[in-house]
């Protein structure tokens, strides 16, 4: 005679000499939104793990991001110049003439090499913003395989070109096309190597139709004299990026310099630090808006 295993029951086990079997009820497993799923196991299925190997990455994009932030402010400070202007060539304080070759152009901390004193304003901006950005990157977006590693490298590259053009912008109202130009060399390519990687064509045509729809709104808003056409170019780039996610990402990649850009602009013309009419450098908003929703809806 064979016997189920199950919870034994004993009752009447005097009076018949023998037990019954009772099958074991079968356990259900936790619905997704069940407090008994641990908060590590749904990161563990969106790809952003809290364990030592993220936390391992978190900290070296935050201390490459400050380390690159920190030799931001001299090339600021040389290519903040008006349209046509050569780049400055002298220390605003002492005068003095900067080295030509890549030591004037390259040095940590963005100081004059004979006063020492710092040639960008706010310099410390230019390690906080890419060292939080790199971080937050690097937190949020998975790398589970080769793809969704090279896309990561691709906002790293976004974010780090991003400060010296947000930087640029601020000073002088303008987007250099050159380093705009040099930042989508770099960027289309890792675009193309992580379609490639996933085996997924689709990824690269999303992104070229998302470029060319940021690309051709801010095109018709730079004819138009609303923006400029620097950030007619930086809109393309931008979309490139967020068209490798998902609608949502695009759709506040669209949004989100907006909310960013409004309150600022408002604050501003109530303590009249800019009047109605007066030119928007509206690039650091587009690059600002963008990191952050991708943070936000990877």
């Amino acid at each position: 005679m064979t016997t189920k295993v199950g919870h034994a029951d004993t009752r009447g086990a005097g009076m018949h000499g023998r037990t019954t079997a009772r099958p074991a009820r079968p356990t259900a497993p936790a619905p997704p939104g069940s407090p008994g799923r641990s908060y590590l196991s749904r990161c563990s299925r969106a790809g952003h793990t809290i364990g030592p190997v993220r936390i391992f990455l978190i900290g070296g994009c935050a201390a490459a991001g400050g380390c690159l932030g920190a030799f931001a402010g001299l090339p600021v400070y040389r290519l903040a110049a008006p349209l046509g202007a050569a780049p400055r060539a002298d220390c605003p304080h002492c005068h003095a003439a900067l080295p030509d070759r890549w030591q004037g152009w390259l040095r940590l901390g963005g100081r004059c090499p004979a006063c020492h004193a710092p040639l960008a304003a706010h310099s410390w901006v230019y390690v906080a913003a890419p060292a939080a950005g790199f971080a937050a990157l690097a937190w949020r977006l998975p790398t589970r395989n080769a793809a969704e590693v090279v896309l990561l490298a691709a906002w790293l590259v976004l974010t780090a070109v991003g400060v010296v053009l947000a930087g640029i912008d601020a000073s002088v109202n303008r987007l250099p096309r050159p380093i705009l130009a040099a930042a989508a060399a770099v960027i289309a390519p890792l675009v193309a190597a992580a379609a490639g990687c996933a085996r997924d064509p689709g990824l690269a045509v999303r992104a070229v139709v998302a470029a060319a729809a940021f690309g051709g709104v801010y095109l018709l808003l730079a004819l138009t004299g609303l923006v400029g056409m620097g950030d007619a170019y930086l809109a393309a780039l931008l979309g490139l990026l967020l068209g490798t996610g998902p609608p949502a990402s695009i759709l506040a990649g669209a949004l989100t310099p907006y909310l960013l850009g409004a309150p600022v602009t408002a604050v501003r013309l109530a303590r009249r630090r800019i009047e109605r009419g007066s030119r928007i450098a509206w690039g650091a908003y587009l690059i600002a808006g963008t990191v952050l929703a991708k943070v936000l809806l990877p």
